[in-house]
């Protein structure tokens, strides 16, 4: 049939007219929702044109209930669906499936669904340590900032769990380190302290696993510490015992003069005080007076 036609209408009269037409394009329809099933609303998708139609580009964006519609796409044609690059889409991280291959025959194609997930603005760290049972109870795990690493955002004891949880940190991509720490003691026990770092730049959740593995010393090895700590001791004893022709007079002499040092100043802070004057009055010289005989 042409692409126009003059048809007359007389006045009263009913005119029937059979238009055919030949599709030239079709659509593609779905659904964008959340995990859990909710509707996404204005999310951008695009259809993106493969193999020979390479150059075939068309776009759609969902609506308050998360349907959406691409038209335009060409027949016997094969396109891959997936989100547009765009700003619209600024508050979506990704979608599963990522991309969708859908094929244009003669029809239009339905039920391309995509599920998309937002950006979060919180970053989880959780983590194991490989030890055994034993241990457990004397160990910490510290969280610090690298700027900062005096002073732990978070700790965490591991108690009777080898896995640890960190309370969520702000996706700010800030650098971190964590660090086992231990009360075992170094004269008992030989062990190195793992430690790992990360950002939260690195997706939204890390888990790392820290492996600590002490070890008892021996008996020798205390031996052998306690012999060191001695040695200084015997080397001294040994030149006393070849010198003591030397050495022991000049220990007597310091002896005695540390003594006569000592009995020198008691014996100068010791003074006799003088007697206190008396406050009774002194006493009259006695008169004797001689008596004459008469004769």
């Amino acid at each position: 049939m042409p692409k126009t036609q003059m048809i007359d209408v007389t006045e009263g009269a009913s005119v029937k007219i059979e238009v055919k037409g030949h599709r030239v394009a079709f659509s593609c329809y779905g659904q964008v929702t959340s995990l859990n099933g909710e509707a996404e609303p204005g999310v951008a998708l695009e259809a993106i044109g493969a193999s020979n139609c390479g150059e075939f580009v068309e776009e759609g964006v969902s609506d308050v209930d998360g349907n959406y519609r691409i038209r335009g796409l060409q027949p016997n044609c094969d396109y891959k669906i997936q989100l547009k690059k765009s700003e619209a889409n600024e508050h979506i991280s990704r979608a599963t499936p990522a991309t969708q291959t859908i094929q244009v025959t003669d029809d239009i194609v339905e039920n391309v669904n995509v599920i998309v997930f937002r950006k979060m603005k919180q970053f989880d760290l959780s983590g194991n340590v490989v030890v055994d049972n034993e241990f457990l109870s004397t160990l910490k795990v510290k969280l610090f900032r690298e700027d900062n690493p005096d002073n732990p955002v978070h700790t965490v004891s591991l108690g009777s769990s080898s896995f640890f949880h960190f309370p969520s940190l702000t996706k700010d991509d800030t650098r971190y380190r964590i660090r086992l720490e231990t009360s075992l003691s170094k004269s008992t026990h030989t062990y190195i302290l793992p430690e790992a770092s990360f950002s939260t730049a690195d997706g939204y959740y890390k888990h790392i696993t820290l492996p600590f593995t002490p070890e008892r010393k021996s008996v020798e090895q205390e031996i052998a510490q306690g012999s060191y700590l001695a040695l200084p001791l015997l080397v001294a004893f040994v030149i006393v015992v070849f010198n003591h022709n030397k050495i022991l007079p000049l220990v007597l002499q310091k002896i005695q003069q540390t003594v006569k040092s000592t009995t020198a100043a008691a014996t100068s802070s010791y003074r006799p005080s003088a007697p206190a004057p008396s406050s009774a009055p002194a006493p009259r010289p006695h008169r004797y007076v001689g008596l004459r005989s008469r004769g």
